[in-house]
């Protein structure tokens, strides 16, 4: 990601491993049938990074809207029901079986917003207090 994309971030964000396994399923907001298995790299309260095969959906472009539902967040957190996002960028490496997606939430609601800031900011306590 450019440098100048990194300096536009207005909020911190915490990281996931592979390993914890934070997952998600994903619909475009004109298809809401189809619903994809994705993993979340990364968090904040203005939207995420996400992982998904390109197999299944290969057909996704900045400015896309997509539905995140049954997101995985771990406790203190839990559980996020649905929330609607727009697609900012898309890293897409042709080697790669996996695409990976920054989105950017869409007038989530106060409640979440103050749960995801929360959130980041126990998870960013603690991983400073493991150093």
């Amino acid at each position: 990601m450019r440098k100048e994309k990194i300096d536009q971030r207005k909020s911190s964000r915490v990281f996931f491993t592979l390993e914890e396994g934070i997952a998600a399923t994903i619909s475009s907001l004109q298809d809401i049938t189809q619903s994809i298995p994705v993993t979340i790299l990364s968090i904040s309260t203005g939207g995420l990074s996400l992982m998904v095969n390109r197999y299944k959906l290969p057909k996704v472009n900045d400015g896309d809207r997509l539905a995140l539902t049954s997101i995985g967040t771990p406790p203190p957190m839990g559980p996020i029901d649905r929330v609607e996002t727009m697609v900012k960028y898309v890293l897409d490496f042709k080697h790669c079986v996996r695409l990976a997606l920054g989105c950017e939430f869409i007038q989530p609601p106060e409640f979440l917003v103050k749960k995801l800031e929360d959130y980041v900011q126990s998870r960013l306590k603690e991983a400073e207090f493991n150093r």
